[in-house]
């Protein structure tokens, strides 16, 4: 049986990803610029006919899609580790080059599968850009289509 998800990926956080020494826990919090941008994804919600208010949402457990849901309105939000950031151990260098040929990390495609064998029951999930494009390969999306979208956009896949 197949199943409608709204993917969301978090508004932009202070930092980059080469930042991350500089939050080790829970992750870098939404830049100002970031909290600005989660009124497109409350509009757009909205205009899908989504009640933020009651609609409960999937974060990953790093503190900017934790705030992306909160400053968008959602009131119920569960965190679930396999959402979190996909570490692929790469050298910066290394995985610049995979994103500019659309490669996806073997890291990713090991994280989608084990959020595919149990994914959140929530029909909203707020995650990170390399699980995006993971859920993307495995589900046999054109990258075209989707890769790794923009940051505070809102995605919608048919999970089979």
């Amino acid at each position: 049986m197949s199943r409608k998800v709204l993917i969301i990926r978090h508004a932009k956080s202070v930092g980059g990803r080469h930042d991350k020494h500089l939050y080790p826990k829970e992750g870098a919090p939404l830049s100002d610029q970031g909290l600005k941008d989660v009124s497109k994804i409350r509009d757009y919600l909205i205009e899908l006919g989504v009640d933020i208010e009651s609609e409960p949402v999937a974060v990953s457990e790093l503190i900017r899609t934790r705030q992306t849901a909160e400053v968008a309105g959602f009131k119920t939000i569960k965190s679930y580790s396999v959402l979190n950031e996909v570490n692929t151990g790469l050298s910066p260098e290394e995985l610049e080059r995979m994103l500019q040929i659309k490669l996806v990390p073997k890291e990713a495609i090991n994280r989608t599968k084990k959020l595919l064998e149990n994914p959140p029951l929530e029909n909203i999930w707020v995650t990170h850009g390399l699980l995006v494009a993971g859920l993307a390969e495995l589900l046999r999306i054109p990258k075209e289509q989707l890769y790794i979208p923009d940051m505070a956009s809102v995605t919608e896949i048919t999970l089979t």
